[in-house]
């Protein structure tokens, strides 16, 4: 219990020396989210026209009115949804890319942030992040078959209840979820032993973290919901600001954006802390051997 509440205090206090990395973050993907959102406001704009649809969508969702607006530019929304897939593969590519210095970073944070540094390391550790990235899909992949494959043999009887149904699935998705965490701790982990290494053996690290994840897997998840408890919280108080806020022309939507920007800023410093969570259990760990 000592490792973990220690390992949780370095995240903190990591995180907290890591604001200006966190800027540069942010500031990247704020860039790219531009580029994504300004080509799609404009042609909200165009298709939109006189129309009172998008009123009847910021009061709330409505599937008539969304469908109408689809109809109006369907064939315009369907390229630009078409051509959505590369840029959600640049901004999977955009986080793997910056993995490297922030682990740089949260392994030695006492001196002077450096872009120069940061960037080197971002560049120096990309490629064997990347297929990191790749392989822990496939057994991402892997655990949603397992999961839903018994899932929908189960429910595709006949004569099952909707209560049956209902059960099944939720204690699927549940499995799911808990296997997805774990998931994402052996690829943190694959990313921290290749560091640690020095080396770019990418299958040799992912099943030594495949091994240290199943030997502390009670550890580990404990120090997930430790540090989940604040992004959860900061989600709902979005959620609850978004619902309760009168989307009214000018100041307010500026103030309401800038909150969400804030958000998505912390979140950022709250995903650093994560890594240099889980960075420090197993420097204590490699220390008690």
């Amino acid at each position: 219990m000592m490792k973990i509440l220690k390992a949780y205090k370095s995240g903190w206090t990591v995180s907290l020396n890591s604001k200006r990395m966190t800027s540069l973050v942010y500031l990247s993907y704020l860039i790219l989210a531009l580029l994504l959102v300004i080509p799609f406001y404009r042609l909200f704009v165009s298709v939109a026209g006189s129309s009172l649809l998008p009123d009847d969508l910021i009061r709330g969702f409505s599937a008539t009115a969304l469908g109408e607006f689809m109809r109006e530019g369907g064939k315009a929304f369907g390229f630009y949804l078409k051509a959505l897939l590369p840029w959600m593969v640049l901004f999977l590519v955009l986080g793997t890319f910056f993995q490297g210095g922030i682990i740089s970073w949260i392994s030695n944070d006492r001196g002077r942030f450096s872009t120069k540094t940061f960037i080197g390391n971002c560049v120096a550790y990309f490629w064997p992040f990347l297929k990191t990235c790749f392989y822990t899909l496939i057994i991402q992949i892997i655990f949603a078959v397992l999961v839903y494959l018994p899932v929908s043999i189960l429910i595709g009887g006949d004569n099952l209840t909707d209560a049956h149904i209902g059960k099944t699935l939720i204690f699927g998705i549940a499995i799911h979820l808990l296997l997805l965490i774990w998931g994402t701790m052996i690829a943190e982990y694959t990313r921290l032993f290749i560091y640690r290494s020095g080396k770019r053996k990418v299958l040799k690290s992912l099943w030594k973290a495949f091994k240290f994840t199943l030997r502390n897997i009670h550890r580990l998840f404990g120090m997930y919901i430790m540090w989940v408890i604040l992004p959860l919280a900061l989600f709902i108080a979005l959620y609850l600001i978004r619902m309760r806020w009168t989307i009214d022309p000018g100041l307010m939507i500026f103030l309401l954006f800038l909150v969400q920007q804030v958000f998505i800023w912390v979140r950022f410093l709250l995903k650093i802390q994560k890594t240099s969570i889980f960075y420090r259990y197993l420097v204590l760990i490699v220390q008690k051997a």
